[in-house]
């Protein structure tokens, strides 16, 4: 169960971004301003997958991983300024924060092939 919830967090938060912005009218906006959940969920489900296809000890892919954690990162702020709905569901993101710091922190681990 621990593997799974943190995408089952970040596809809600984004999926909540996606059904609350109705005063968007452009589809491609609405899709920018609610991927940042989605990001993070490929970022580390990517990673458990290199450790399941290869678990051996490659400790250059580190810093990589942790690099592209900028993206979902940068599609947060990005959210802040260009959400057009209701702005209290901004606090949800305190919730996405924190399952991509378990992502972060897992997938590291898993892309690593160092674990704790």
């Amino acid at each position: 169960m621990n593997f799974y919830l943190p995408v089952l967090v970040m596809c809600a938060v984004s999926g909540a971004y996606y059904a609350f912005d109705i005063a968007e009218p452009k589809r491609r906006v609405r899709l920018m301003v609610s991927a940042h959940g989605v990001l993070g969920a490929l970022l580390y489900l990517g990673a458990l997958f290199c450790w399941f296809l290869s678990p051996i000890y490659r400790p250059w892919a580190t810093l990589p991983f942790f690099l592209t954690f900028v993206l979902p990162l940068s599609s947060i702020v990005y959210a802040f300024f260009r959400f057009r709905g209701p702005k209290v569901l901004h606090l949800v993101q305190l919730l996405n924060l924190s399952a991509l710091a378990y992502a972060l922190f897992i997938g590291g681990m898993a892309v690593s092939g160092d674990w704790l």
